[in-house]
């Protein structure tokens, strides 16, 4: 797995911008760091497997020896991952579909159909209730649920996106749901999108979600699923971590810790979406003992056969768009296969 060399994803040029800027801040130790000092199931044994990002930038990676969960040790702090979000993360991560909050809040109301959709498919008795989305962006999912007759509430530390939310009628409030902000609310859903993989103490989000869930309610989850980077177009690790990414998670260790905050498993896939069930009982803690080692046999596995899955998961690109998939596939070799 490589762990040196240079940005493995191409980027804008305000991207690079944004990347410099995030780097110089780095080194220049004006972000402050602190280390792990222990995974979801209590280990304290972590391997490092990178020291880079798909940006090149000085993230180090590692796998916890027991559970095999992937962590980002060291990370910004509290304070620090607080100023990024509000400081250079858009500007590092947003692309030309989405880098203004008009464009995000049109990207988030199409998810918001996949998401009610899922729901309706899985939830018994699917109606409309209250519904709090944690990260919620310019609040485009929440749009589609206050259409369907939801009672609507966001989360969302980007006090931009925030703003622009409340302007277009969704009300969000700019802090965490781990403070105090949201603790006379009570909600029968709560929408975790492409968020859980962004927080520090992830079980202490889910433990509060838990209190703010009615009796019976649920979460869905979407996280990008790391069992899945075999399917993805460019099927190699180093694309998957990123700067703002301090977990890695799979469909089982995502069960784990949902368990330890008191939730059961509705429905989920590899994906990651999946859709959780508030219980007032204990939940047993799924095994994941062994995981480490098929965790580690699966990347091993993906790297090396990562050029056969790159032709595999782009034939369709290579029979309709010739030229592109040529692109994609000089990109790929100059960039990946290091």
């Amino acid at each position: 797995m490589r762990r040196e060399g240079p940005a493995a994803k191409e980027m804008t040029p305000d991207q690079l911008q944004a990347r410099e800027r995030v780097l110089k801040a780095m080194t220049g130790q004006e972000y402050a760091i602190d280390s792990l000092t222990a995974c979801i199931c209590d280990s304290t044994s972590f391997v490092p497997i990178a020291s880079r990002d798909r940006h090149a930038l000085p993230v180090s990676t590692a796998i916890c020896t027991s559970c095999g969960l992937l962590v980002q040790t060291p990370r910004f702090t509290a304070a620090s991952l607080e100023t990024f979000y509000n400081s250079d993360y858009r500007a590092l991560y947003s692309s030309p579909a989405n880098d203004t909050p008009e464009k995000l809040f049109a990207a988030q109301m199409e998810h918001g159909v996949i998401v009610y959709a899922r729901l309706a498919e899985v939830v018994h008795d699917f109606s409309p209730g209250s519904v709090l989305d944690v990260g919620c962006g310019a609040g485009g999912v929440l749009q589609k649920f206050k259409e369907h007759g939801w009672q609507v509430m966001g989360s969302e530390i980007d006090s931009e996106l925030a703003a622009y939310a409340n302007g277009r009628g969704i009300p969000v409030i700019p802090h965490p749901i781990t403070g105090t902000a949201f603790d006379s609310q009570r909600f029968s859903l709560v929408i975790i999108t492409d968020a859980l993989e962004h927080v520090r103490d992830p079980l202490v989000l889910l433990s509060k979600a838990h209190r703010l869930l009615e009796p019976g309610g649920h979460v869905y989850v979407k996280v990008p699923g790391l069992r899945h980077m075999a399917e993805r177009p460019y099927p190699e690790l180093i694309r998957e971590l990123q700067l703002a990414h301090l977990y890695y998670w799979d469909l089982l260790l995502l069960q784990y810790l949902f368990a330890k905050a008191g939730f059961t498993m509705v429905a989920g896939t590899d994906e990651i979406k999946a859709v959780f069930k508030k219980s007032s009982k204990s939940i047993p803690l799924p095994d994941v003992s062994g995981h480490y080692q098929t965790t580690l046999s699966f990347l091993q596995t993906s790297d090396a056969n990562r050029v056969l899955l790159f032709l595999r998961n782009n034939i369709a690109l290579m029979l309709r768009h010739p030229i592109s998939f040529l692109r994609t596939a000089r990109y790929f070799a100059t960039h990946s296969l290091k």
